[in-house]
């Protein structure tokens, strides 16, 4: 499974074309999913300040994709809270995106009670995601429930945006 949160509409198109046997769906908000198995249960849920929430089902693993607004005149706090009432099971579950606060940030405390932070248990390097390849702040977040393995976590860097690419294996 790969999620692109903030992700090109056009570029999507074009991985359809390329990949025509293998399953997609794009928000209206440009969150892009993307399988080589079956996407089940979609379920875009839109706070009041701009924050999404899309929880979907691939082989019986639930995907919260988030993205929290990164508006200055938002508090993280009500984006957060937002995100936190749309995490409706913590079992073989797995969230993941742009929460626009690092992991220090208090207001992932529900999740980190439930879930843990992929890169912490597997990744090797600077954890932090954002800006432009500096180890700046780690924005981009993916959270693995406990029941889950955590095998191995990578981040990948790119200048086609400001965000590096967080890739983790998980079995379960």
């Amino acid at each position: 499974v790969m999620v692109m949160v903030e992700g090109c509409r056009n570029d999507i198109e074009e991985l359809e074309k390329e990949y025509p046997n293998y399953h997609f769906y794009i928000s209206e908000n440009e969150i892009a999913i993307f399988s080589k198995t079956e996407i089940n249960k979609i379920e875009e849920k839109k706070g009041v300040f701009s924050t999404t929430v899309i929880n979907f089902k691939v082989k019986n693993v639930d995907f919260y994709a988030v993205d929290v607004s990164a508006s200055f005149d938002v508090p993280r706090e009500w984006g957060l809270e937002f995100v936190d009432l749309q995490i409706i099971n913590n079992k073989n579950a797995i969230i993941l995106g742009d929460f626009n606060v690092p992991f220090e940030s208090c207001y992932l405390k529900n999740i980190k009670a439930n879930f843990n932070h992929a890169f912490n248990e597997k990744g090797n390097g600077f954890r932090e995601t954002w800006f432009w390849n500096i180890p700046l702040l780690s924005l981009d977040h993916i959270w693995v429930s406990k029941d889950l393995e955590i095998l191995k976590t990578e981040k990948i860097g790119t200048f086609k945006s400001d965000h590096c690419m967080i890739k983790t294996f998980v079995r379960k």
